[in-house]
């Protein structure tokens, strides 16, 4: 029986090995279909296959290493494998290297952790096991990334989400509002364009090297010359070496816009097999990357939009597309995936036609005008084009403005655009004022004009709404610079606040609108009756004391009474206002806190002008050590505020090394404060200013000039941006840069410099005449100080009788404020005579100067009173000369 048991034994084992096999196979099946599942939902950090010319020039196929970015990369390995919020952003401008520094950061994880680019969220917590990392490129335009967060918080602790954006505190805020804060409680990480001359070179020759080596082509010839511009990105610098290493050229030199060409030229070299040919080509896969089509009767429908496609037989147009989607195969959103964005952005600014974006379905909305919105970004001549999207689909205004208003939060072209397509609209906009950004004030007042006219034509419109809405335009219209229909707009929402039903709509509306009117008031040259409206509405308030949010209120209109009583040179009276409400006030919360040291550094401004400085100076010191010691943003940047005011009174008590300590302590905070605050920019302007005055005034003018032509490059961009509201800031640091030049004994220079600012002020007043003069009076005179130093003596008096003009006519409206500043003009206008040989005009205009700062110095002595003696000693330093000069006593008798 030895055989039988033998033959057991080998039919067990051949069982066993039956049985093993069949388990193994379903547990490689099993396998396949989790690999495939996981693939659906998430992308291989790199993709498989042969390395194309275009996807080794970004993340994922990126071939180059990663430059810089050690301390992010860093911090973000740190976030994954630590504890912390499950999600952070990631930031910065196209081509600085986000992805690639999230791919970088993917790779160095522990091998324990999974990572991938999302491709759906549907799916995502079945195939994710154990700690992984999850990259979301695009991420500002992605729509599922509610979904995506929902997904997260249901997830395991060790899942973490990478966003990568271009503007992360943006996106990072407006997730915030959806109601994810506590999943993105740490600040977003934002990447800047870096690197120099040598290190362009650098990226430069290493890239070409990478490039030559996966691609099997022969190294270009490197030589020494140089690569780019200042303020390229890497990519762009990796994108020049790609084309060195395919075209064996020297595109060095080459701008953005040639690099974006070049590189689609090498792309569509690569289109062979293709149905149709070029332009019809280029065309259709424009449309195809622009327009989701989720299966393949939605593509044809898209190309059957293109007149040139209207007529084609079906069966020439479904191989069209199934070559596109084998070529570029679409991405979640169902739409070519054609990378780098700047050559998907190139395709569509050149060769997307005006068909193919009219009547489009109604899901297709927020992913095209995302997308035409990018392409604006990378390429504004792309707004024709995006202007005539929203004018051909009007009907689809809401979804269309809110892509917009994701991407860009102003832009002076493109508010023009929108706002002439929605006051011409006839099809209803479920988009408010409000939603808006504020970068976009025609925008916000079309809005806000269609709501008037639809409240309008409803019967039962209630007075609040009403009142509301007419405050809504009102202040569109100021923040346009019309302050006549602003306080038109304004009066219309106060009288129906007044008969509105309820007491608490009638308290703070009548005061908000007071408050607003008052604002209009003083736009339009009207101080005394600015300062009546304002105390109206401090009025209302303390009579409806009981209200509820009156006191909030009550605080902001004190505020707005405070800087009438100052615009009118009414400083005691200023004081009087502010201190009472700050005395015995606590700071019970972090809102409180900045509050009442924003009240501080009020009062101590009031009492500086009252003639108050050492009081001043502790006032300013006590709302300086009420925000010490908190770290958030909110309170470094009021630190950084209190601390320049400081600064100012400090100077003005004649402790120059306090000032300058002061204000470059202000400067390191504001440059620790994160991008995309709002006035983040322009404080930071004002504060270098600052410190440059500071240094001139130290003695130290050659540091003060780098630091003022910092602050010009800023204001230069702002201006770019937004003329009206930033135009005074590139003057006033004009006329700083002015003092600093002259002290470096360039005057000529400083004249030039001073001239500029004088246009500005010119330009400024065309646009609003009362708020520009007392700008443009300072800088008149200025100049004619300036000329004077450089002995172009006619010219500076035909200026300093220009600054006199503009001293005499605000002298009409606010003579406490002004007097000083024309006694001041005067008494250069003496000098400039004197220079002349005009000795008796010279007298008159001394004499008057002597007889302003005398009522000045009657009224406030303590302010103007060093003035008086200063100009009383010119006075007889004048006629002494008169009496020692025989001439110069005849002309004076003569003139008498």
């Amino acid at each position: 029986m030895d055989w039988v048991a033998a033959g057991v034994v080998v039919g067990s084992g051949v069982v066993a090995a039956l049985v093993g096999a069949a388990g193994l196979v379903r547990r490689r099946a099993r396998g396949a279909r989790r690999v495939a599942a996981r693939e659906r939902v998430l992308e291989r950090l790199r993709p498989d296959g042969p390395a194309s010319p275009l996807r080794v020039l970004t993340a994922p196929g990126s071939a180059t290493r990663l430059w810089g970015c050690r301390r992010e990369r860093r911090e973000l390995v740190e976030w994954c494998v630590g504890g912390g919020p499950a999600v952070r952003v990631l930031g910065g401008p196209a081509g600085v290297g986000k992805s690639r520094l999230a791919l970088a950061v993917a790779e160095a994880l522990p091998r324990a952790w999974s990572s991938g680019w999302l491709r759906r969220v549907e799916g995502l917590a079945e195939v994710v096991r154990g700690p992984a990392l999850v990259l979301v490129d695009d991420a500002d335009l992605r729509s599922d990334l509610p979904a995506l967060l929902e997904a997260v918080r249901r997830g395991p602790a060790a899942l973490r989400v990478l966003l990568i954006a271009r503007d992360a505190p943006r996106l990072r805020d407006s997730l915030r509002a959806r109601g994810f804060a506590d999943l993105l409680d740490a600040d977003p990480l934002v990447l800047k364009p870096f690197g120099g001359t040598t290190d362009r070179i650098r990226w430069y020759t290493d890239a070409a090297r990478a490039y030559a080596g996966v691609l099997g082509r022969a190294l270009p010839p490197f030589g020494t010359a140089a690569v780019g511009a200042d303020g390229d990105t890497v990519f762009l610098v990796h994108a020049r070496a790609l084309l060195a290493v395919v075209h064996r050229s020297d595109p060095r030199s080459a701008t953005p816009r040639d690099v974006a060409a070049e590189l689609l030229t090498l792309e569509t070299a690569r289109w062979r097999g293709a149905p149709v040919g070029d332009p019809d080509l280029l065309a259709a896969v424009a449309t195809l990357a622009l327009v989701p089509a989720p299966d393949q009767y939605r593509a044809v429908i898209a190309l059957r939009a293109l007149p040139r496609f209207a007529d084609r037989p079906t069966a020439e147009l479904y191989p069209l597309v199934d070559w596109a989607w084998q070529r570029h195969p679409p991405g979640p959103d169902h739409r070519l995936d054609i990378r780098p964005r700047l050559v998907a952005a190139w395709l569509l600014a050149r060769h997307l036609t005006e068909p193919a974006v009219t009547g489009l379905p109604e899901d297709s909305a927020t992913p095209v005008f995302l997308t035409l919105t990018r392409t604006y970004q990378e390429f504004p001549e792309f707004l024709p084009l995006l202007a005539h999207a929203f004018t051909a689909n009007q009907a689809l205004l809401g979804p269309a403005l809110r892509a917009v208003f994701t991407l860009l939060s102003q832009d002076a072209a493109v508010d023009s655009a929108l706002a002439a397509v929605v006051r011409g609209s006839a099809h209803p906009v479920d988009v408010t004022a409000e939603e808006a950004p504020a970068g976009f004030p025609r925008v916000r007042l079309a809005l806000a004009v269609r709501r008037i006219h639809g409240l309008l034509a409803r019967a039962d419109t209630d007075r609040a709404s009403a009142a509301r809405a007419w405050d809504v335009v009102g202040t569109q219209w100021r923040v346009l610079g019309n302050a006549t229909s602003a306080v038109v707009a304004h009066r219309k929402a106060l009288a129906l606040w007044r008969g509105a039903r309820e007491r608490a709509d009638t308290v703070l509306g009548v005061a908000g609108s007071l408050n607003s009117v008052s604002n209009c008031l003083l736009d339009l040259g009207d101080p005394e009756a600015a300062l009546t409206a304002a105390q109206d509405a401090v009025g209302v308030l303390e009579r409806g004391a009981d209200v509820p949010g009156s006191a909030a209120l009550l605080w902001w209109v004190r505020a707005t009474l405070v800087d009438r009583l100052r615009h009118l040179g009414r400083y005691d009276e200023a004081v009087a206002v502010a201190r009472p409400e700050i005395t015995g006030r606590r700071a019970a919360t972090p809102e409180d806190r900045l509050r009442l040291a924003g009240d501080l550094d009020s009062l101590s401004v009031s009492l500086d002008f009252a003639g108050k400085p050492d009081e001043a100076v502790d006032t300013g010191r006590a709302a300086v050590a009420l925000l010490r010691g908190q770290d958030d943003a909110g309170h470094l940047e009021a630190l950084a505020t209190v601390l320049t005011s400081l600064s100012d009174r400090l100077d003005k008590l004649g402790r120059p090394d306090e000032a300058l300590t002061a204000v470059e302590e202000a400067l390191r905070h504001r440059r620790r404060l994160p991008d995309g605050i709002p006035n983040g920019i322009p404080d930071l302007a004002t504060t270098l200013l600052a410190v440059a005055d500071r240094l001139c005034a130290a003695g130290r003018p050659g540091e003060a000039l780098p630091v003022v032509d910092e602050a010009l490059g800023h204001f230069r961009v702002l201006v770019a941006l937004d003329r009206r509201t930033h135009l005074r800031g590139l003057g006033t640091a004009l006329t700083v840069r002015a003092e600093c030049l002259r002290r470096t004994e360039r005057p000529r220079d400083a004249v030039a410099a001073l001239r500029a600012a004088v246009e500005h002020g010119r330009e400024m007043a065309e646009d609003n005449r009362s708020r520009a003069l007392p700008h443009l009076g300072a800088w008149l005179h200025a100049l004619a100080a300036h000329l004077l130093a450089t002995d172009e003596d006619v010219e500076a008096f035909k200026v300093v009788e220009e600054s006199i003009a503009v001293h005499r006519e605000l002298m009409d409206t606010n003579p406490t404020a002004t007097i000083g500043l024309l006694a001041a003009a005067l008494r250069t206008c003496a000098h400039c005579l004197d220079r002349l040989d005009r000795p008796a005009e010279a007298l008159t205009a001394l004499r008057r100067s002597v007889a302003l700062w005398r009522e000045a110095a009657q009224a406030h002595g303590e302010v103007h009173g060093e003035n008086y003696q200063a100009a009383l000693a010119d006075l007889r330093h004048h006629l002494d000369a008169a009496h020692r000069d025989p001439k110069r006593a005849y002309q004076i008798r003569g003139s008498l």
